[in-house]
């Protein structure tokens, strides 16, 4: 029972992303403690692709600040197009890493069914508040 539970918590873990869409999506790993996607979709709507999302984290590993890249690759390879999204809500708690974080993104070029969209979460610095300085402090 213990081997059966242990596998089940590694399977549903370390899945792969589901994806019910009409391209093919894949993940791309850029960092040790990134955040997982959760969930993919792509779908063609009004001749733009239209890409939707979940990420969660794995571990209580704090997410580091930063973005999601999606970038079309056509089947030889190619760059077609790419872009930036933001993701909501941008610090994920104890409590809504279940939930977890959910992004979209537009590509507007109509992009062909056989290529590939890849997906990845792009970490940024931390940038520490510079301290704010006053001419006179109202603490007196």
């Amino acid at each position: 029972m213990k081997r059966l539970s242990i596998f089940l918590l590694v399977f549903f873990i370390y899945t792969p992303v589901w994806s019910g869409s009409d391209y093919n999506i894949e993940v791309a790993k850029t960092a040790k403690f990134s955040p997982y996607f959760r969930y993919l979709n792509a779908w063609s709507e009004d001749g733009k692709v239209q890409i939707y999302g979940r990420l969660s984290l794995a571990s209580m590993v704090r997410a580091s600040r930063g973005h999601i890249d999606v970038a079309a690759y056509s089947s030889s390879g190619q760059l077609i197009e790419e872009t930036t999204a933001e993701y909501f809500p941008k610090y994920i708690s104890r409590k809504s890493r279940r939930r977890g974080a959910k992004f979209s993104a537009e590509l507007s070029q109509n992009i062909p069914k056989d290529a590939v969209i890849k997906v990845a979460f792009h970490s940024e610095a931390f940038k520490p508040r510079p301290k704010p300085t006053h001419l006179a402090t109202v603490a007196k």
